[in-house]
């Protein structure tokens, strides 16, 4: 099995989970959202969520950061419109807290 095989799997997984649970997921980024609005820190609290849902993190990430190529897996895998639908209204809900995650996996990395 190639790269390209296992990665769109995972992909549909972490999609398929993030659909599945998008109601506790979105209340926690409410609360992560309204921390950030009050000027608080919430590195630890993305720590936290990405040290529980490593997957959903990273397509939480990849939403945000790489929209090309999520767009090119969701068409690849045939992803269902309501589970797109999803993924959308969560990248504008919480668009402004995609630097604050793009800040975390950078300090992760250095």
């Amino acid at each position: 099995m190639t790269w390209e095989e296992v990665e769109p799997k995972a992909f549909k997984t972490a999609v398929d989970e993030f659909f599945k649970d998008a109601v506790e997921i979105f209340a926690y980024f409410d609360i992560v959202l309204e921390h950030f609005n009050e000027g608080k820190s919430i590195q630890e609290e993305l720590r936290k969520f990405r040290e529980e849902r490593p997957s959903i993190f990273n397509l939480i990430y990849d939403i945000f950061h790489k929209p090309e190529e999520v767009s090119d897996k969701i068409e690849r895998i045939g992803v269902e419109k309501e589970k797109v639908e999803k993924l959308e209204e969560f990248k504008e809900r919480f668009k402004e807290l995609a630097e604050e995650i793009d800040l975390f996996v950078l300090s992760e990395i250095l």
